[in-house]
């Protein structure tokens, strides 16, 4: 998902996640994070507070990904360590602890409110292989964008499921999404054949991005469910 994130200029890299509150006091120059995906995967990007004045954190110093008036988590940021590079050094790092609310996303900043909390959409994974009988169940939640969430809804279920049925042999696979909006619910299914066990849900990512893609105003999706069987 590397091309698909330097869209908005974002590098992707793996990193580890952490439980634990951050120590130590937010300040000019401490770590500071924007979630995007938490629960049993997660994704955060980090960079530094720049000035807080009473309930509100200045950071980064440049955009996120100029998205405006957005809503998001706001994390403390904890550095495990610098990978230097002649090309582009970035850092190792995680987020620790809920501190507020991702509110502005402009050209020379990002603005964080502490006593803001950001509502996210949950989402769950059930993946079942009938060869081996192995079952896995997977949860987490997504930051609510019209731009971020399709992409995000797409790597979650795909790290899921091929971390649950990873196999190099042709497999056939049984799709089933459900997206739960404010007045109705959605549902879907599909059967596709991957050869060499490559393993996606097609039709669920593309009613997400089709629901986040619409002139018909912001969707309230309240929840997407997505069931899989592979053999």
């Amino acid at each position: 998902f590397e091309a698909e994130f330097g869209r908005y200029g974002f590098v992707a890299t793996a990193g580890g996640s952490s439980t634990a509150k951050a120590a130590g006091k937010l300040e000019p120059g401490s770590a500071i994070g924007v979630e995007l995906i938490r629960g049993d995967l997660n994704a955060v990007a980090i960079g530094t507070v720049t000035h807080i004045e009473k309930d509100k954190v200045l950071a980064f110093g440049h955009p996120f990904f100029q998205a405006g008036l957005v809503e998001a988590p706001a994390v403390l940021g904890e550095v495990h360590t610098v990978m230097s590079s002649v090309a582009r050094s970035f850092k190792l790092a995680s987020g620790a602890g809920e501190l507020g609310a991702l509110v502005g996303d402009w050209q020379s900043c990002i603005v964080a409110d502490t006593q803001r909390r950001a509502a996210m959409i949950p989402v769950g994974v059930s993946v079942a292989n009938k060869a081996t009988g192995h079952r896995e169940k997977y949860g987490f939640e997504i930051v609510r964008n019209e731009a971020l969430s399709p992409l995000l809804v797409k790597m979650a279920v795909a790290e899921a499921v091929g971390a649950a049925t990873g196999s190099s042999q042709d497999t056939m696979v049984k799709f089933g999404g459900t997206v739960e909006c404010a007045n109705r619910v959605l549902r879907v299914s599909d059967t596709a054949f991957h050869p060499q066990g490559g393993l996606l849900a097609p039709q669920v990512i593309r009613i997400a991005a089709g629901l986040f893609n619409t002139p018909f105003g912001k969707p309230a999706i309240k929840r997407i469910d997505v069931e899989v069987e592979a053999d």
